[in-house]
């Protein structure tokens, strides 16, 4: 009996040890953040569209009109179409907020169509025609170029067929070259062969239910099909495109599961066409932590979920971006926030792979610095000159010559107040004595600063 109570209590300990270690792990589990899979390379590589029911007022919410924004100028080469919802499309009078955002939008290549209900074939047609009357005198010269007839029949039969192909005809008449029907799910093929719409929303459902439907619509050759999912899980987006495409939908959109507003289906922008953010890459997490970003939108010091046009993951590389306006200064910078005193014992090193890009009209764009915070001026700076590598150390410069090798590697070291900036494992700029700043704080910049056109780095590796 001794025996066995010494091993009962023995394998206790032991599975009470296991379970603390399983504890810690998970701990340590919950810290490390994961990237979301993405729809970016499927809207890249395939024939799919992206179509994003927006159901926000600009005005109260224009933050998450901002990510659609920048998500186009990053992505240019992806066909997104909006759908702008003013008062379920009912409306007499402009809104200055909505007529602002359908100029940002259309500017920046983005297709916008303006909703209206139609309670499913039984509303007034009239009333209809009076909102797509609405939609053209207030925002199509804004760049609307289609209609959405939200709450459309599925069924067969021959006044619903009439009454769109009636409204069909309005749409077109006034302009508007993107006709799209609602229904939400599989719609007999009288609507796809009449010609009611150019495009029709054949599945509005939760994205489990994917797996589980036996039929679908068929395309026609003038009228293609779309696909709203909502309540996406991760695990399910790659499986759930596939089904897409399998089953030839063109314009496609799907919401993940955590919505800021759980009244309102539509009223978020989707973590799966999101930029994301470095943090989320584990090898930037340090830099990022540590570091405060300037943009043309302004200045932040938290920049956990940040991500913007000019400062973004892709592809595994932090990409920092910016263009000027009227030739004024424009910058996308990370400062380091370790200011370091200047001594003789001081070493520091600041490893970066990182590529560089610019527009032809780009003839003068930073991309590191190394400041002096008590006369906030460079003590050392790298920059692309018309596709020329420059670097600045106080009073001289050098022109190492053309960027013909990208990525480049740069390793920038200070030790015994000499000042060292090496190219691909070479040194090219030979060190500087700085003693004359001992006691002075230094501090990186790391980023685009450019007065003219446009400069972009890709960095793939950064230590410090």
């Amino acid at each position: 009996m001794i025996f066995k109570t010494v091993i009962f209590s023995f394998v206790v300990v032991i599975t009470l040890f296991l379970s603390a270690c399983n504890s810690s792990s998970s701990t340590n589990a919950q810290k490390s953040y994961v990237a979301p899979p993405l729809l970016t390379p499927y809207l890249q590589k395939s024939n799919l569209k992206a179509i994003i029911p927006l159901y926000l007022f600009p005005g109260t919410h224009p933050q998450v009109w901002q990510r659609v924004l920048d998500y186009k100028a990053v992505n240019k080469n992806i066909d997104m179409v909006v759908i702008a919802n003013p008062d379920n499309g009912d409306f007499t009078k402009v809104s200055h907020s909505y007529l602002k955002i359908i100029k940002d939008m259309n500017s920046t290549g983005i297709r916008v169509l303006g909703y209206i209900h139609t309670s499913y074939g039984k509303r007034d047609i009239n009333d209809v025609e009076a909102n797509i009357d609405s939609w053209t005198q207030f925002y199509k010269d804004a760049g609307v170029s289609g209609i959405f007839f939200d709450e459309a029949p599925s069924k067969n039969e021959k006044n619903y067929i009439n009454y769109y192909k009636e409204l069909y005809s309005y749409a077109k008449a006034k302009g508007y070259n993107f006709i799209v029907l609602n229904a939400g799910t599989n719609v007999d093929n009288t609507y796809i062969d009449n010609n009611v719409a150019d495009m029709i929303i054949s599945y509005e459902k939760p994205a489990q239910q994917l797996f589980t439907d036996k039929h679908w619509t068929k395309e026609g050759k003038y009228t293609s099909l779309g696909m709203l999912a909502y309540n996406m899980n991760d695990d399910n987006l790659n499986r759930s495109v596939n089904i897409a495409l399998q089953h030839h939908f063109k314009y496609i959109y799907f919401l993940n599961k955590f919505q800021n507003d759980k009244q309102n289906r539509w009223g978020a922008f989707s973590k799966y066409l999101s930029l994301q953010a470095p943090y989320l890459d584990n090898s930037f997490t340090k830099i990022v932590q540590n570091s405060t970003l300037e943009t043309p939108e302004g200045n932040a010091s938290n920049l956990k979920n940040i991500a913007n046009r000019y400062f973004y993951l892709q592809e595994n590389k932090m990409k920092l971006n910016t263009c000027s306006k009227n030739n004024q200064i424009s910058n996308s910078i990370l400062t380091f926030k370790d200011k370091f005193m200047l001594t003789p014992s001081t070493k520091k090193e600041l490893n970066m792979t990182l590529e560089i890009s610019h527009s032809q009209n780009s003839n003068n764009f930073t991309f590191i610095n190394l400041m002096n915070k008590e006369t906030n001026s460079s003590l050392l700076k790298a920059m692309d000159q018309n596709n020329n590598l420059k670097v600045i150390m106080g009073k001289k410069s050098k022109n190492i010559g053309k960027i013909t090798n990208n990525p480049l590697k740069i390793k920038i070291s200070i030790s015994n107040n000499k000042l060292t900036f090496s190219l691909n494992g070479t040194v090219v700029f030979r060190a500087k004595d700085i003693s004359s700043l001992d006691d002075n704080h230094l501090y990186f910049q790391v980023g685009t600063s450019t007065q003219v056109g446009c400069g972009a780095i890709a960095i793939s590796k950064i230590s410090y």
